[in-house]
């Protein structure tokens, strides 16, 4: 409990207020607030389940997910740490106008 921040060997690093690890199961729970970073992503929710053995996070309420400077808002977060796959529900897509046209042209190039 306090500033914690939790640095996975996967290379996550969680940033909230109170962690709570659960052994037998290998999962860190974080109840509040928390941001977490890593290879592939940026992202804060409030409440999260970080399973160690599986290589999963999950974040039941609304996500807010980064990538560049574009931003991504939804619910129910699924993220694979292994492969960098991740699902969210319920999407708004926020995109910086520059980046999204640059975005667009590469996928225009052959």
């Amino acid at each position: 409990t306090g500033k914690v921040t939790v640095v996975s060997y996967q290379g996550v690093v969680l940033n909230t207020d109170t962690v709570q690890w659960r052994q037998s199961q290998g999962k860190i729970l974080a109840p509040g607030q928390v941001t977490a970073r890593s290879r592939e992503a940026m992202f804060s929710a409030r409440g999260l389940s970080y399973d160690l053995n599986s290589s999963s996070i999950s974040a039941p309420g609304t996500v807010s997910l980064y990538s560049g400077q574009n931003k991504i808002v939804g619910r129910s977060l699924s993220y694979d740490v292994g492969n960098g796959n991740f699902t969210v529900d319920s999407v708004q897509m926020i995109f910086n106008a520059e980046e999204a046209q640059r975005i667009l042209q590469e996928v225009r190039r052959p």
